[in-house]
């Protein structure tokens, strides 16, 4: 055994086997590539500044989005067939965004609101492109490719530049990477660490390298000491474990798929009832960093508009006097930049009409999201991501968000599970992929080992 064969073969048939299996999709993969990292906003803080209104008025960041979004029409383009039908498909999704667009019509800043739901809409464009270009094998590896560069970048920069990278001001001590807070920092490693657990699974020939990039991302969220993105990757982890039980035949998955529904309806009417229960796992304090006075002070202005809000996209940059912030900040005793919560953000924006068509777009995803990890081929990504998402969505706001990297997944997911096989089977990559009418005839997804996973599901 000589040094080329321990250092340097290994690689080298890593590489290869990565070559063969996306050759044919390297211009789709990088359009996909660059929007995710666009999204994410990792760049934002390191070249702007890491003040949550350091980048407020910059001129580059209402241009910079651009090339992507056209990136996004590019991918909408190569599966425009698909993309039609999931817009009826993905029938709550598509209301919201329309929703957001016709608040223009009651907006305190019906401008504002304007160019942000344009934002929005070019967001969403993305999305579906995203999802419309890939199979569920080969999304779950650029999902988890993208979080795993970050993660590694991330991690560059908090050893190079720890002045930064490292919280000195409000919570001393906790890693930030290559964002403003702590928070967003640990969602997106929770992200990526249930994304890259997820490929480790579906692609088992590079399996080692994407279980070292989740034990990474499961080290930074630890590292970040946000409780809320710890959950979350427990709770990732734990829906894949849901997903393996329910998988070992249709009398256990039957069992798990109402027990499933069971549990998200009472975790809805507790958390309804005292959404307190919730936060009190994560050892927060008893007013969740001051999230409570926001809400409180959300409380108090949703008084005089509570159908339909403030319109979208305008409350939090609104700085009259009299206006909502106004009022939010007299009451929470400081200024604040969202919500910090999707709940109270869909119901600032689109009022209680937004707010129930949100509801029942999250119940309606999870339902999907739980039965196609039984019976297709999203197997251990959508579930455990759309749990994770819904998780961090009571204590930090993404959902509707323009621009946003866990807003645009959250589309992602949704889309691909509003549509049917059939088109789906299109954007099969693999060569090993299995025709739709064939699949029909195989036996159980449970009997496979998870070795074959990779052949049984493109």
């Amino acid at each position: 055994m000589n040094v080329s064969s321990i250092f340097v073969d290994p690689p080298r048939r890593f590489l290869s086997g990565v070559h063969a299996d996306w050759k044919e999709h390297y211009f789709s993969a990088i359009l996909s590539i660059g929007i995710i990292f666009i999204f994410s906003n990792g760049w934002n803080a390191p070249l702007f500044g890491f003040k949550d209104d350091a980048t407020a008025n910059s001129l580059i960041l209402k241009v910079v989005y651009y090339p992507f979004y056209l990136m996004g029409f590019i991918l909408v383009f190569m599966r425009w067939r698909m993309g039609i039908e999931a817009i009826w498909r993905a029938g709550f999704l598509t209301l919201l965004l329309l929703m957001s667009g016709a608040s223009y019509y009651w907006s305190i800043d019906p401008s504002t609101t304007m160019r942000r739901v344009i934002a929005l809409w070019f967001t969403a464009v993305c999305a579906f492109g995203v999802a419309a270009r890939f199979n569920w094998r080969d999304l779950t590896e650029i999902l988890a490719f993208c979080f795993g560069v970050l993660a590694f970048l991330s991690l560059i920069w908090i050893v190079l530049i720890p002045s930064q990278g490292i919280d000195h001001e409000l919570h001393i001590g906790a890693w930030r990477g290559l964002w403003k807070d702590k928070n967003g920092f640990g969602a997106i490693m929770a992200m990526g660490a249930v994304s890259a657990l997820a490929a480790s699974i579906h692609v088992p020939k590079r399996r080692r390298f994407w279980l070292g990039l989740s034990l990474l991302s499961v080290f930074l969220v630890i590292k970040s000491t946000s409780g809320t993105s710890l959950l979350m990757v427990l709770l990732g982890i734990f829906s894949m474990f849901v997903i393996f039980i329910a998988s070992r035949g249709p009398i256990i998955a039957t069992v798990v798929i109402w027990g499933g529904v069971s549990f998200l309806l009472i975790v809805g009417l507790l958390l309804w009832q005292d959404p307190s229960l919730a936060f009190k796992a994560i050892s927060k304090d008893p007013t969740l960093t001051g999230r409570i006075f926001i809400w409180e002070g959300i409380d108090k202005v949703m008084e005089s508009r509570p159908w339909l809000g403030y319109g979208y996209g305008v409350v939090w940059t609104d700085m009259g006097f009299w206006s909502p912030l106004a009022w939010i900040t007299s009451i929470a005793g400081f200024r604040a930049f969202h919500a910090h919560s999707d709940w109270y953000e869909v119901w600032l924006a689109l009022g209680g009409v937004g707010l129930a068509l949100y509801v029942f777009f999250a119940f309606d995803l999870m339902i999907k999201a739980l039965l196609s990890s039984v019976i297709s081929s999203s197997s251990y990504l959508a579930l455990p991501l759309c749990a994770v998402y819904f998780l961090g969505s009571l204590t930090e706001s993404s959902s509707l968000a323009w621009n946003h990297l866990q807003w645009a997944i959250l589309m992602i997911m949704a889309i691909k599970l509003s549509v049917p096989l059939r088109f789906q089977a299109h954007t099969a990559s693999s060569k090993n992929a299995v025709p739709t009418d064939i699949k029909k005839a195989e036996p159980q997804r449970s009997l496979a080992p998870l070795s074959q996973i990779d052949n049984r599901f493109p």
